[in-house]
């Protein structure tokens, strides 16, 4: 699949949004390949912003979470497109997991997409299968932090006791 049509797929996807094309030449964005673009998707409410990186391969992020996915297997360019969508319309959102401190700031220790109505239960072992079991060794976690692309539904979940790892 050619580069130009990948990019059509993702144009479609985000056509009802605000956004800007950032090229390797302006300054924050000079880690971009020679031919590398950086797709930014305004967010009207203010929020987070979904930042599109296309270089040798696509970087989808979105708060504090981000996924790399190949720019020729079509399968993960259909999940690329796939989980744009899920944002979009706020069917999946960017969790966090971490310790927010007394001065509140978050220490983040990890993030994961998820569909909604996953992320709304809280589950540390469910969310986070392939790192619960080290967290533990790093340090404590106190919230779920769930984003949203409408930040009206963003939340922070306190972990309860059973979940909190020392």
């Amino acid at each position: 699949m050619e580069t130009i049509d990948i990019d059509v797929r993702i144009l479609n996807v985000i056509k009802e949004q605000q956004y800007v094309i950032h090229h390797s030449n302006e300054k924050d964005y000079a880690d971009l390949g020679e031919n590398g673009v950086c797709i930014e998707i305004l967010n009207r409410s203010r929020g987070n912003s979904i930042f599109i990186d296309r270089d040798d391969e696509f970087t989808l992020s979105f708060g504090y979470m981000h996924s790399h996915f190949s720019t020729s297997d079509e399968t993960e360019i259909g999940e690329l497109v796939q989980l744009i969508d899920g944002i979009l319309s706020n069917r999946i959102c960017a969790v966090s997991i971490g310790q927010r401190h007394k001065d509140k700031q978050f220490e983040w220790l990890g993030s994961t997409f998820s569909p909604s109505e996953a992320a709304q239960n809280g589950n540390i072992e469910t969310l986070f299968p392939e790192i619960y079991s080290g967290l533990h060794k790093r340090r404590k976690c106190n919230v779920i932090v769930l984003q949203y692309w409408d930040d009206s539904l963003n939340k922070e979940i306190p972990m309860l006791q059973r979940h909190r790892l020392l």
